[in-house]
């Protein structure tokens, strides 16, 4: 059975989307938010939390991307989904400051990775993209 939302649950399910979306430019820059490949933004509620779902086109990730408020310890739930939705990553207890660059390791550039090396595959992968279409 469906779970019935009211227009106010609807607009604080906005409210911490829009919140999430925020923290991620306060933790990144705009080049590091562009560079993966953001096509779709919208919220929803994911199991019963307010949730941020971007659609992504990283270099280590394409699918989505859920953050959802854990509201009980303030704290974000990061879940990465494939383009079938099926889970492939849980993180939980991501807070705001760090939101970005954890997102970002996850979809982009792992930390393990340093920058000649993701320079090259970047461009690679750049390439890819652009000859697909």
């Amino acid at each position: 059975m469906a779970t019935v939302r009211t227009k106010q649950d609807i607009d604080h399910c906005w409210e911490v989307a829009n919140e999430a979306y925020k923290q991620l430019f306060w933790s990144i820059d705009m080049m590091t938010f562009l560079s993966w490949g953001v096509s779709k933004k919208c919220y929803a509620f994911y199991h019963n939390m307010p949730t941020l779902i971007l659609r992504v086109s990283g270099m280590v990730h394409k699918g989505w991307v859920y953050v959802s408020l854990d509201e009980a310890s303030d704290a974000y739930i990061i879940t990465l989904l494939n383009i079938r939705r099926e889970v492939k990553k849980t993180m939980s207890d991501i807070y705001c400051d760090s939101l970005g660059s954890v997102i970002d390791e996850l979809v982009e550039k792992p930390a393990d990775m340093n920058d000649k090396v993701y320079h090259q595959k970047a461009i690679r992968d750049s390439q890819e993209k652009f000859n697909r279409v």
